[in-house]
């Protein structure tokens, strides 16, 4: 997956995945997965993102706010 930046360019984790919404085919999140990988995922949100670049994706977050995130619970 793509590399995800903090706002000060921390490599925080890989885009593991795009989560969309359960009532429509719209992305709504980006799925963080550690490498190396680890059971625990973090949703975060799109309008978390600050820009896309030959880097990777970067946050409008710090590397402290990532462990705010959300963890993902997946359906069933």
């Amino acid at each position: 997956g793509m590399p995800v930046l903090t706002q000060d360019g921390n490599k925080v984790g890989v885009v593991a995945a795009l989560v969309q919404s359960s009532s429509t085919p719209i992305i709504t999140h980006l799925l963080l997965g550690q490498v190396p990988p680890t059971a625990a995922y973090r949703l975060i949100s799109l309008d978390l993102l600050d820009r896309l670049d030959g880097e990777g994706i970067w946050l409008c977050l710090s590397p402290q706010q990532i462990t705010t995130l959300p963890l993902y619970q997946p359906d069933g």
